[in-house]
């Protein structure tokens, strides 16, 4: 696995990769690239009666994304010892997904220690241009990062790869545990785009309960903010400064984290987990807003969680296509409140009714 150098700058690989002369637009024009979302009716889209498992490989945190090219939806989720990121596509004839043995992400960015990727989320930015959003350990030396896990951009000409790494990440926030669970999202009510992603607090938390940020020793649990980035129609390019746009609460358990957001039914849906991912209570929540800066409130119940259905146990890093379709990982086992196994990938379709998401088949 190589490391893309550092001297060489985010707009020079990113302009290398997306096959244009010149820097990438950052501000100007309309960004139709993503409009396929919401279009993806041209082609075959997944119609689930009820949640199904379709995916028994250990595949946690996918993310979902559509292919104009051929049609097809691709989901990549977190390393697997192998590959830094693992790839899937789904098979429409079999209405399952394939593991797909390609080294999508080879070239780390120059800030990354190593290739332990974390829920990685692919974006279609242009004609020939995609962007992954993952975490990464950073290098010791790094100043930015200090050791802690931070949040990155990857680009690449073609939804398979390979990606390659910006130089720099786009956020690491050290002292407060580091960054996670990046995401992009575009805006088409103001052609604008954006990157969610949480802060780890719970990476330096009081070491209690099983996510290591539940009250011990007189210590208090640490916030685990989801944080919202502007970026430019290049999808790398930092607008301002990240905002919070949501926290734990009482009722979350230790964390928050896994945050993804859509534009559809004329509201800003946020996806979210809350609680521990190694236990049953590890769910797929969500929150509404009327501009994508907030606020949001959040639902009064989850969208997913044990034992909603049949096989579900602690669902959660889930990621739509901003159309009504989902998919997330479960544990393939259960023994007490905690999940066994490894986490396996489901899909499902869900409707949103007076700024209420349920899941079909429900």
């Amino acid at each position: 696995m190589k490391l893309f150098g550092s001297g060489i700058s985010a707009v020079a690989v990113a302009t290398q990769l997306m096959g244009v002369s010149g820097s990438p637009t950052s501000n100007g024009g309309a960004d139709t690239s993503n409009n396929v979302l919401l279009a993806a009716g041209q082609c075959a889209v997944p119609n689930r009666q009820r949640p199904a498992l379709v995916l028994e490989h250990n595949f946690a945190d996918p993310s979902l994304v559509y292919d104009p090219i051929d049609c097809s939806y691709y989901s990549f989720s977190t390393a697997n010892g192998k590959y830094s990121v693992q790839m899937a596509k789904r098979n429409d004839a079999t209405l399952k997904w394939d593991i797909l043995d390609i080294d999508a992400f080879p070239n780390l960015g120059a800030w990354a220690a190593n290739g332990n990727i974390w829920a990685p989320d692919v974006q279609r930015i242009g004609d020939n241009s995609w962007a992954m959003y993952y975490s990464a350990p950073s290098r010791n030396d790094h100043p930015e990062g200090q050791g802690r896990r931070c949040v990155g951009v990857a680009m690449a000409k073609s939804v398979r790869g390979p990606f390659t790494g910006l130089p720099d990440p786009l956020g690491c926030w050290p002292a407060q545990g580091g960054s996670i669970d990046a995401a992009g999202f575009y805006d088409p009510k103001t052609n604008t785009r954006w990157v969610t992603y949480k802060i780890d607090g719970n990476a330096v938390g009081p070491s209690g309960g099983p996510c290591g940020n539940e009250p011990s020793n007189g210590q208090q649990p640490q916030s685990t903010p989801i944080m919202l980035q502007q970026v430019g129609l290049d999808g790398f390019t930092k607008i301002g400064q990240p905002t919070q746009i949501l926290d734990r609460s009482q009722y979350d358990g230790p964390l928050i984290e896994a945050p993804q957001i859509v534009y559809e039914g004329g509201l800003y849906i946020l996806f979210f987990s809350s609680n521990c991912y190694s236990t049953k209570w590890y769910d797929v929540s969500y929150a509404t807003a009327t501009s994508v800066k907030g606020p949001y409130t959040k639902a009064a119940v989850p969208l997913l969680q044990s034992p909603d259905f049949a096989g579900l146990v602690g669902p959660g890093g889930a990621s739509s296509n901003g159309a009504g379709y989902l998919v997330w990982h479960s544990w393939s086992g259960q023994s007490g409140n905690s999940g066994t196994g490894s986490r396996y990938m489901w899909e499902g379709n869900y409707r949103v009714q007076n700024g209420v998401l349920s899941m079909v088949g429900r």
